[in-house]
């Protein structure tokens, strides 16, 4: 029953009040007389409607509660969504700046180590490391200026019939032979029902890759990271490394949230939006990792409706 029905629901009730005190009356063989006049009837009238008049109100109090209450939440997400806004604009302008102004020295500084690699002598195995650690480096600052150009400037989800096979596949061809997933016991598993979604399988394949990436490095080399296509459609992630500190769980989709010492605090962000993108979500499911006891961490990213 809507809120909009409480005051006709408690105007009902307080009438059954005023009925039920009448039958009491009557049952108790109670009479009320004004001088040798019963009124008892009018008497259990004149309460029965103040008890409709009463209830009445008192409904419409609560539904104006509801009301204001969502009123009141809608103002919050909505001054939310403005703050993001605008912080997305400020990321946006960082990024900008930050490609233009440190990407081309980056690029010499990458060229120049890989040189220096070629012409390193084959019996200076320290300067090869250092040529090679220059090299993995400047990648790695890279990736970061291109995580924050993918994060302030969102593209909408360009939703096609897919099924979520197809997102597992593209996940894998963008997964092959990356170094943060390298080492880790990686296994797939399609256990959706084979229907097809309106998907957009290019930004799903790099939320799971973003999800991956995250497992990947809190299971360290010899963990297990399994990754799930279910029926909805909806994907999981879990791993069995450490979990995540109940104290964190509030913040890991803020931007630039992070407890690694490497790590960006833009993969769960942006893994986050893109399944806001296709109208659904993604969650941490504590106590449902690979470890013992359920010990790790579970994404679930659901689209649409899933549950």
């Amino acid at each position: 029953m809507s809120e909009r029905h409480w005051p006709w629901l408690g105007a009902g009730l307080g009438c059954l009040t005023g009925l039920f005190d009448y039958s009491l009356f009557s049952l108790l063989d109670v009479r009320m007389m004004a001088g040798d006049r019963e009124v008892t009837p009018f008497i259990a009238l004149f309460y029965g409607v103040s008890f409709a008049i009463g209830g009445w109100l008192v409904g419409r109090v609560a539904a104006q509660r509801v009301y204001i209450r969502r009123q009141l939440t809608a103002v919050a997400e909505a001054r939310a969504r403005a703050a993001q806004s605008e912080k997305l604009a400020t990321v946006g302008r960082l990024a900008a700046g930050v490609a233009h102004e440190v990407r081309n020295p980056l690029a010499v500084i990458k060229s120049s180590a890989a040189l220096l690699a070629e012409s390193v002598p084959p019996d200076d195995a320290g300067l090869a490391t250092a040529a090679t650690f220059i090299q993995e480096e400047v990648d790695r600052l890279d990736a970061f200026i291109s995580a924050l150009l993918d994060y302030s400037r969102p593209r909408p989800a360009e939703l096609q019939p897919a099924r979520a096979g197809r997102v597992l596949e593209r996940f894998t061809t963008l997964a092959r032979g990356d170094a943060e997933i390298r080492g880790v016991a990686l296994s797939l598993a399609d256990e959706s029902d084979g229907a097809e979604g309106p998907l957009d399988a290019d930004q799903l394949s790099q939320a799971l890759f973003a999800l991956v990436v995250n497992a990947g490095q809190a299971a360290g080399a010899g963990g297990q990271v399994r990754v799930r296509a279910l029926p909805g459609p909806s994907f999981e992630v879990a791993d069995d490394g450490p979990g995540v500190a109940e104290a964190d769980a509030p913040r890991i989709f803020e931007p630039f949230f992070t407890t690694k010492a490497r790590g960006t605090g833009l993969g769960l962000a942006m893994a986050a939006r893109i399944a806001e993108a296709h109208g659904g979500r993604l969650e941490l499911r504590p106590g449902a990792g690979l470890g013992p006891g359920g010990r790790g961490a579970c994404f679930h990213l659901a689209l649409g409706s899933t549950p």
